[in-house]
This record gives C-alpha cells, structure tokens and sequence, in this order.
C-alpha cells in the first residue's frame, strides 16, 4: 500500500512511484524499477530507505538554490551548514550564517560526541520521568473514574431510594383511598340489593291487588292475615327507600386529596435541584514574608468555607488546585463576617517544592520569574495539585473587598487603581487561562467587569485568599 507522504523516485517517468534507495554519487532517488538499472552501470554507494521513512539524511544542504555537502557546523543556531550557507554573500538563500559562529565539522566532533553521551544519559532520565508520569496519569485517570463511578452509584442509590419510597406512599395513598370510601360510602353489593326493589315492590302490588279483587267474608281470616304481611313488607320497603335517599344525600366531595397543585410544585423544584457536583476546595498554608504561621480554620460541608483566627494582619490561603492553561474557571466569593472587608481575592504564582536547587538559585539572583518558568518542563504541575511550597511569590492579581481597588506586587505594580467597582457583600469571578484575563461579576449582574487583561498564560497560579482581621470569614463556591 503507498503511502503517500513517502520519499518519491526523482525519475520523472516515476515520480508517482515510491523510492527505496538513494545514490550518494548521483544524488538521486530510486524506485526498485530505477535501483536494477542503476546496479547495472554504476557501483555506487547507496543507502536503502524502508517504507516509513519521509525523509533521509544526504549529507547535502537542503536549503534553496544550495547545492553543497554539510561540511560547517553553526555554533550560534546549533545546527550545519554548507559553504553557500557561510558566504559572504548574502543574496538568492546565500550567506544566512555569514555573521555566526562556524567552525568545520571536524572541530566540534568532540564536543558533541560528549554532548551525545549526555544526550543520551538527558533521555534515560526523561524517559523514566515520562514513564512514571505516565503511570501516575493512567492511576489518576483510573482513580477520577472510579470516583465517577462510585458517585453515580450514590446519586442511583438515591434516587432509586426516592422511587421506591414514592411508590410506597402512592401505594399507600390508594389503599387509603379504597378505605375511605368504602367505609364512608355505598358499597356496589348494596346497590345490586337495592336494585331488587322494584320486582319486590311490583310483586306485592300484584298480591294486593289479587287480595282486593278476590276479597271475600267466608275467607276473612286470610285476607287479613294478607294485609298484614302486605302492609309490613310496605314499612320495609319503606325503610329502605329512606336508607336510599340517605346514601344520595352524602357529599362525596367531603373527602379530598392533599397537596395542592403549589405543593407539588414545590416538591418538584426541590426534585430538580436534588443534589449538587460540585469541587472539593483544599488550601494549604503557605511560607511568606506575610505570615509564617498561618491560623485558620477551614469548614463547611465542602471544605470551602475559611475564617481567620490568627490576631496577626493578613494571613494568605492557597487553595491546592493549580489552574490549567487553556481552561475556565468561575468562583462566586461570599463574605460571611469582616470587620474593616479588607479582604483580598485573585491569583497568585507559585512555585512548588520540587523545583530544583538550580531554578531556585537563578530566582533568587534576581532572574524573570515568567522567563524561567517558561524554560522549565512543565511536566512538574502536571497533574495541577501543590501540597506543599518552598517559595511563595507575592506576583499575583488582586482585588480587594475593602476599597474595590486592584492591587500587585512587583513587577506587576498594581497599586490602589481604583475601578469604580460596585462593592458587595457576594462577588463571582472568573478567570479565563485561555486569554489570561480576570473578570468579576457584581452580585447577580450577568455583565462581568474585565480587571486584568495581561495575567500571563503557562504559568503555574492557583486561587488565593488573604484575611485581614482576626475572625474574617467568608465561603468561595463554584457557579
């Protein structure tokens, strides 16, 4: 089967053809069809190309218009380069590297065959650190989907617990029905009693009759026996007929069925807000020149609820969760209890401890901090979740309850930029890592007010809260 980004024949009657060899001499690639006649007249040297391969390494320059082995090495741009490459003409592809550092290939073997070695010592390491990172997501992946599991579980347990104790209670509202009305009502086999009055009724009209049409003195005794028998199955009748008139006077419409139409309403509302997904929040104390022993407690069924217990001015909380590039997260901020609301919201960088001594050092001599992050594998915050810090970094995005004002360290230097912000008791905010910007909502306003524009992407930041007076506190959910 071809492939279709394969290396083709340079014969132009074969250019559709794949190429499986390569003359050194010629400079020419070769379909099979090309290599057999080759064979033939030349014995050059050729270097075989399998099925997968897209590209081959000649010894030549690839560059435009050059024509000429690979015989310099290019210091400045680590790479190599032919003599048109070098030239003091710079024209038509000419003389890219003129001004760089070159030396011949020769010169710098050694240097690279040690650097290979490291190379490869670089790589082991890598490789183990990508194969242990990888068996770290494969049982972070295995763990989110067990915990996926098991609160589907719970959620169906639930449910199947408000579906069973719903058919209990209409089973139990039926049978309550049934009772009711039997036991305050007529019953069918009554009404099929009731039913044979008539026949009873017309049978001893026609008795009567027959008694008053045959009435005779000789037989007295027995017409007045009749009449008596008549006239008490009339009283019967009679008191049935009055049982009759009681049972249509009863008011079926005495008993009724509660709730009412806004009661099931209601419990239909708290059915669809049943239950909620929501995250986890986890801080941590962190180490800086604020507070170096934090106080404070944290609560609530979420873990997201912080009140400040320490008598000592502002105290800062990390939550654990490192925010990730290219996502969206939304917070909404709840004062429960200030005294002066000089309290802090935003985003503050961060750097682990596992960073190396190196990284730490070059922070320390006073190197970007953004510039060295950017440097550094980003595989050290991959699974985004910090327990503990060496260092924290004051760098951060801020904006204060108290005054409505943005505030920053260096070298961000946003200090008391009043915004004209709305001050409430409740704030939602979002930060988008996809455009690097900080926005809040003003309490159930749907028109969020953008405060920062240029929060730099592929950094490590996590969420943060600074208390000021002692027994602030305040509730951070997700909206």
């Amino acid at each position: 089967m071809e492939n279709n980004a394969h290396i083709k024949c340079s014969s132009k009657k074969h250019q559709e053809l794949n190429a499986t060899s390569y003359c050194q001499d010629c400079r020419l690639y070769m379909c099979e069809k090309c290599l057999q006649i080759h064979q033939d007249l030349y014995n050059h040297s050729q270097i075989n190309i399998n099925e997968n391969q897209t590209e081959i390494f000649t010894g030549i320059c690839k560059e435009k218009n050059h024509i000429n082995n690979l015989d310099f090495f290019c210091k400045t741009h680590n790479k190599l380069c032919c003599l048109a490459c070098i030239s003091n003409i710079n024209k038509n592809g000419y003389g890219q590297h003129k001004n760089c550092d070159i030396c011949i290939i020769e010169d710098i073997q050694e240097e690279k065959k040690a650097k290979f070695k490291e190379n490869i010592k670089e790589f082991e390491n890598l490789s183990n650190s990508v194969t242990q990172s990888i068996n770290q997501l494969k049982k972070t992946y295995d763990e989110i989907n067990n915990k996926k599991e098991e609160m589907k579980i719970v959620i169906q347990k639930l449910f199947t617990k408000l579906r069973n104790e719903l058919n209990n209670r209409e089973e139990n509202l039926l049978k309550k029905i049934d009772e009711k009305f039997d036991n305050s009502f007529i019953k069918e086999e009554n009404i099929r009693q009731y039913e044979k009055l008539p026949k009873q009724i017309q049978k001893l009209l026609d008795e009567i009759n027959l008694v008053n049409k045959e009435w005779k003195v000789e037989n007295l005794n027995y017409y007045l026996n009749c009449c008596s028998n008549i006239e008490t199955n009339i009283n019967k009748i009679k008191d049935e007929n009055e049982s009759l008139q009681k049972w249509n006077n009863e008011k079926i419409y005495k008993i009724d069925y509660s709730p009412k139409e806004e009661q099931i309403n209601e419990i239909l509302e708290k059915i669809q807000s049943l239950g909620d997904i929501y995250y986890e929040f986890e801080f941590v104390p962190c180490k800086n020149n604020i507070n170096e022993a934090p106080e404070y407690l944290i609560s609530g069924e979420k873990g997201n609820i912080i009140t400040k217990l320490s008598k000592q001015n502002w105290t800062r909380i990390l939550s654990k969760n490192v925010f990730e590039n290219n996502k969206e997260y939304n917070y909404k901020i709840k004062i429960i209890k200030s005294k002066s609301k000089q309290i802090m919201i935003g985003l503050a960088q961060i750097i682990p401890e596992y960073i190396n001594k190196d990284f730490m050092n070059s922070l320390k001599n006073g190197h970007n901090i953004n510039v060295l992050l950017k440097k550094k594998s980003l595989l050290y915050y991959l699974f985004h979740k910090i327990d503990k810090f060496d260092i924290f970094l004051n760098y951060g995005w801020y904006f204060s309850f108290n005054d409505s004002s943005l505030f920053s360290d260096a070298p961000q230097n946003y200090r008391n930029n009043t915004i004209n912000y709305l001050l409430g008791d409740e704030i939602k905010i979002n930060i988008n890592m996809q455009n690097g910007t900080f926005s809040l909502y003003s309490n159930d306003s749907e028109n969020k007010k953008v405060l920062y524009k240029d929060i730099p992407l592929n950094i490590p930041m996590s969420l943060s809260v600074l208390l000021y007076d002692e027994e602030d506190s305040i509730e951070i959910l997700p909206f």
